[in-house]
Parts: C-alpha cells; sequence; structure tokens
C-alpha cells in the first residue's frame, strides 16, 4: 500500500521483471532525495534525544543505545557515499542531550581532559561508568503509590464494586 511499492508493483506486474522491478524500489528507496532525506532524519533524531533523569522506560541505558544505534544506521548509509558523522559532533549530540544534572561532573572531567575523550566510545564509556557508580551509591527508591483506597469486604471503594464471583 505504500507509495514505493505501487511504482515496483507497476513494473512487475506488466513485464513480470524481477530486476526492474529491484532497480525501481532501490532507487525509490536508496535514490537521490530520499538518501538526504534518510541521513536527515537519523541526524535530527540523534539531535533531538534528550535525558532528563531516571525515568520508568527511559534509563541512561537505553539513552546510549539510541544513540549508538543511530550512529551504526547513519554508517549504513556510506556504501551510498553519505559522509560519516565525525566523533566531534557525536560528541557533541550526545553530551547536549544530557540535561541531567547528577552527570556535570563527568561532563565536567571530559572537558578537564580532552586528549583522553576525543572518540565517542572513551565518552560514552565514562558517562556508563559514572552512572553505574552513581546507581550504586544511591539509595534505594521506594515504592512509589498513586492513591491507596480502602473499602469493604473486597478492597473495593465504591459501593457495589465486587469484582468476580458470587460475593456475599
Amino acid at each position: 500500500t505504500s507509495q514505493t511499492w505501487t511504482h515496483a508493483r507497476a513494473v512487475a506486474g506488466k513485464t513480470k521483471n524481477g530486476r526492474k522491478a529491484y532497480r525501481t524500489l532501490h532507487a525509490q528507496l536508496l535514490g537521490g532525495q530520499q538518501l538526504v532525506a534518510s541521513g536527515a532524519a537519523i541526524i535530527t533524531k540523534l539531535q533531538s534525544l534528550r535525558f532528563e533523569g531516571e525515568r520508568r522506560g527511559f534509563p541512561f541505558d537505553k539513552y546510549v543505545a539510541l544513540h549508538v544505534q543511530g550512529h551504526v544506521e547513519h554508517d549504513d548509509l556510506q556504501q551510498y557515499d553519505v559522509e560519516p558523522l565525525t566523533n566531534a559532533l557525536k560528541i557533541l549530540w550526545f553530551q547536549n542531550g544530557i540535561v541531567d544534572k547528577s552527570l556535570d561532573a563527568v561532563r565536567a572531567s571530559i572537558n578537564t581532559a580532552p586528549p583522553i575523550f576525543t572518540t565517542f566510545t572513551a565518552v560514552q564509556e565514562a558517562h556508563v561508568s559514572f552512572n553505574l557508580q552513581q546507581r550504586q551509591t544511591d539509595p534505594p527508591r521506594g515504592c512509589q503509590l498513586s492513591s491507596v483506597s480502602s473499602g469493604g469486604r473486597y478492597g473495593g471503594s465504591r459501593t457495589g464494586d465486587r469484582g468476580r464471583g458470587r460475593g456475599g
């Protein structure tokens, strides 16, 4: 149902030429403007990622994994003559996305020793190891409840809210 398949189906249906259908799909998905748009979308995604602190469903590990995934996806476009991302850009976007103040100490240590942290991998490992140390020293978080209600024999808070079964 996609626009791309519409073009390939027209070729495949009339002449049953699989090679021509493949070339049509390749040109639609990896040709010209589509390739530029794919690279730009990856870069925009990398620039817009934000880590504002540990949240349910979005720990620091996931933030790091999304950056690495974006780098791999962009590196895959090099076979189509797309310029690779520099380590300086990778580091810049990674650190700009970290808004959590608890990681400012590692950022300061990276800024004081620039020759050591010239690759994205070195910066990433510094942040990850600091985050792991920080997690080990933080006290465990208690259970966070949104509300507590009590009611009758069945735990319901409304009259007639008895759940399953016969009730009594």
